[in-house]
């Protein structure tokens, strides 16, 4: 896929973009026509998991096509803002942070390993078995992902869900949601 033809999802001209020179637009533009293609190819049937990498721009891009995904489905974002405060990025969805340690801008010995071992990790989530629990009349999907071969696992305590704090944290209303 072209970026003409992703800007073109988000409502854009990728000539017109460039003409304009407005970065801050041009972001926003790339953001939408991600959002829509990650969210058309879904629908398709075409997407098992998203890898993104970028700076500042790459990772607005490609954190609102996963923002825009279900939960559970598997998300990795290589970005040089990792290692800050990226609630802006993830808000309360299931978006790995990876940090690149080096900027983006080509191969070199420390960005190969960073982009293997996370292009891997979305290997490894894809790859993964999620068993499924039954939690009173409905069925929803466990949280712990269990590689196969591995010895089953307890499900998480019913206390744990049932406290205050649990039940008040964006992360918990993200879980109610998605079961509904």
């Amino acid at each position: 896929m072209t970026r003409a033809e992703v800007a073109a999802a988000g409502g854009a001209n990728l000539a017109t973009l460039v003409a304009d020179a407005d970065r801050g637009r041009a972001v926003m533009a790339m953001a939408e026509g991600a959002r829509a293609v990650a969210l058309r190819l879904r629908e398709n049937g075409e997407l098992d998991a998203i890898i993104a990498m970028g700076g500042g721009a790459g990772t607005s891009v490609g954190t609102a096509a996963m923002r825009a995904l279900p939960l559970g489905i598997p998300k990795v974002m290589v970005s040089t803002l990792a290692s800050g405060d990226v609630r802006g990025f993830v808000g309360v969805k299931d978006i790995a942070m990876f940090p690149a340690i080096v900027d983006i801008s080509g191969l070199n010995r420390i960005s190969r390993g960073v982009f293997a071992r996370a292009a891997a990790a979305v290997c490894g989530m894809v790859e993964a078995r999620v068993r499924r629990a039954t939690t009173g009349r409905r069925s929803w999907r466990r949280c712990l992902a269990t590689p196969p071969n591995a010895s089953k696992r307890r499900a998480p305590s019913s206390n744990a869900k049932g406290s205050k704090f649990w039940s008040s944290t964006p992360w918990a209303r993200e879980v109610r949601r998605w079961k509904a």
